[in-house]
């Protein structure tokens, strides 16, 4: 009977010793419930006259029957409606560039106004011969832009692009502009940021037509005394684009230059 139990005795240590030693002492765990990975959201609004818009977003800029040296004026509002407070980049893009002839009913197509037929074809003014040789030019290569932003949220918006003194260096035409990404500020999650979009077209004479375009378009010399009458090519000539706003995480690599 002793050699029995010494036997069993024996055998227990072995098992126990077989198992690896994982039999343990005092012990206790505890478990974590509910635990979760969820993915935030960035969203952008775009507001104008107050009102707040997915796509698509009603026309921000619309002049009718803009006049030289009038410049036009159209606000908006970037909203980062993200519940996550960190900040996003705000861009802007002029994209789709179109120019054509605007038709009234005064002038329906073919007609047009006399003096931008002089302009275009050649004709008299003020007993001269004046026109241009190349009448293939796009209106948006004229039209001064200027573009605001308040980038900080202290109110007041500060300049992006262009130059309010209209024609002045720095002077930036929407044609420059075409595809390109502007950066405008960084806006924080539920944060509201103010821009605005400023245009013009100015009295272009002789010698400013030829600094900007030199021999692409020749036209006939005059000593007139008003040799603004270029300036007579952008009537009833009108640009048409698309503008998108873009607010990304990180930045963008590839952003607008002013072009030289």
């Amino acid at each position: 009977m002793k050699n029995i139990f010494l036997s069993v005795v024996i055998i227990c240590a072995l098992v126990i010793a077989g198992v690896g030693g994982t039999l343990a002492g005092f012990s206790d765990t505890e478990q974590s419930i509910g635990n979760r990975f969820e993915v935030g959201n960035m969203d952008l609004k775009v507001s104008k006259n107050g009102i707040e818009y997915n796509d698509p977003v009603p026309a921000i800029a619309e002049a009718f029957l803009a006049w030289p040296c009038v410049s036009q004026d159209f606000s908006f509002d970037l909203h980062n409606l993200s519940d996550n407070p960190q900040s996003g980049y705000a861009y802007i893009k002029f994209k789709n560039l179109e120019c054509k002839e605007v038709f009234t009913t005064k002038f329906p197509s073919p007609a047009r106004p006399e003096p931008k037929t002089v302009a275009e074809s050649g004709g008299l003014l003020n007993q001269e011969t004046i026109g241009i040789d190349d009448e293939v030019y796009c209106v948006a290569d004229f039209v001064e832009i200027y573009v605001q932003f308040d980038t900080n949220g202290d109110g007041r918006l500060e300049d992006i692009i262009g130059n309010p003194i209209w024609g002045g260096a720095g002077t930036v035409y929407l044609g420059d502009l075409e595809e390109l990404w502007i950066p405008v500020g960084q806006i924080p999650g539920c944060n509201t940021r103010d821009g605005k979009i400023s245009m013009h077209i100015s009295n272009w004479s002789e010698e400013e037509w030829n600094a900007k375009f030199k021999t692409e378009y020749a036209f006939f010399a005059n000593d007139l005394p008003f040799n603004d009458w270029l300036t007579n090519l952008f009537q009833n000539e009108g640009a048409y684009f698309d503008i998108e706003f873009a607010l990304t995480q990180d930045p963008i690599p590839a952003i607008y230059q002013v072009p030289d």
